[in-house]
């Protein structure tokens, strides 16, 4: 992406909350095909950089397989609500009970979850152990791959995912579809690097929105306390 590029996108970003998603994927896709560009990593599907996992939901109508104390159980809306990379809550916990109950099965510190339906492309990384709803696929990443990294790339690659899922009505990722995504491995020092600029840039964006959708806020409130003092004149066209 050239300077030029950088400037134009980042002109969209300061003037739209809703256009902030959008330009920041498209930055972050710009900072991943440079890397490939310089270094030539090669291309690995996600299936062979650890194990790929699904979720479960045990039946709702018995309470015994909920608590409010239980094991942490993640689902899409509780990934699209994280201010933090770092999942370590959920609206509901599970039982031994329901964890049995279910496919869902626990996962450890540093799994990448991916939602996978009812939206594809939320993402987030274990901060503790959990498990997950089979709305979720999950990666437990090697030693050698840094579930940062991944979350990177997931993160700035969601919508061309989200667009090659099959279905009309309803898209879904399967757990093989999940595994076969490809990713660039360059080393474990280059991942750190890139992952380290692609977390600043998303914080960022993060930022950056709640400030705008703030701004927006105010102004709305602002227009409205004008019309009802009568003061307040619309454009007249």
């Amino acid at each position: 992406m050239t300077r030029e590029q950088q400037r134009a996108v980042l002109s969209l970003m300061e003037n739209d909350a809703s256009l902030v998603p959008g330009a920041r994927d498209y930055l972050l896709r710009a900072l991943f095909e440079s890397l490939i560009r310089r270094s030539a990593p090669p291309m690995m599907r996600l299936k062979d950089l650890g194990s790929i996992k699904g979720g479960g939901t045990p039946s709702t109508s018995n309470d015994d397989n909920f608590a409010s104390d239980g094991h942490i159980w993640v689902t899409p809306p509780d990934l699209r609500d994280m201010e933090d990379i770092r999942v370590k809550t959920s609206r509901r916990t599970l039982t031994d009970a329901g964890l049995r109950a279910s496919s869902a099965q626990l996962l450890p510190v540093g799994s990448v979850l991916f939602s996978s339906r009812a939206p594809i492309g939320y993402v987030g990384i274990a901060g503790t152990q959990l498990s997950t709803n089979q709305g979720i696929k999950s990666l437990i990443p090697d030693t050698m791959v840094d579930p940062e990294y991944v979350y990177c790339y997931l993160t700035a690659y969601a919508p061309l995912i989200q667009g090659r899922a099959p279905g009309v009505t309803f898209k879904e990722v399967s757990a093989r579809q999940f595994g076969e995504i490809s990713i660039p491995l360059p080393t474990i020092e280059e991942q750190h690097d890139l992952a380290r600029g692609a977390l600043a840039l998303i914080a960022i964006c993060r930022s950056l929105r709640k400030s705008l959708e703030e701004r927006d806020r105010i102004s709305s409130d602002l227009k409205a306390q004008l019309i009802q003092t009568g003061l307040y004149l619309p454009d007249q066209r």
